[in-house]
């Protein structure tokens, strides 16, 4: 699984202690850094106790596909898939979700009309509230 990391104030220290942290909770992976996000590709669960060791991090975020293109139909029935499956699999009836958008201005997308689109897609036996 790939997540990513995205650094605060102090970037440099940030991405130190994401290094610090790995190695004391024993995950390996593979790590880069372009600016100011870390990438961390990982067979390994993180734990809370790894997220909650993060005082530099302001944003985390995990892989969980790839869209080759920005067709909103695509987009909602991937991320609507992934909601549903994490909730059955954590045994929740409410879903909270927000999405964040790291794109170029041409590949912009409207994210508050997609989030609206994807409650209602949901299926109806969750409770779903996004955050923007």
């Amino acid at each position: 699984m790939t997540h990513l990391f995205f650094l605060g104030n102090a970037p440099d220290l940030a991405s130190a202690e994401i290094n610090s942290v790995l190695s004391r909770e024993k995950i390996n992976g593979d790590v880069s850094r372009f600016g100011n996000v870390v990438f961390l590709s990982t067979d390994q669960e993180l734990s809370e106790k790894f997220f909650e060791s993060l005082g530099g991090t302001i944003k985390v975020a995990t892989v969980f596909a790839q869209v080759e293109n920005t067709n909103s139909g695509v987009i909602i029935e991937k991320i609507t898939q992934e909601l549903e499956n994490t909730a059955q699999k954590n045994k929740l009836n409410k879903i909270t979700f927000g999405i964040s958008q790291y794109t170029t201005p041409s590949e912009k997308i409207d994210t508050s009309a997609l989030s609206k689109k994807l409650k209602n897609e949901v299926n109806p036996e969750f409770k779903v509230r996004f955050v923007l």
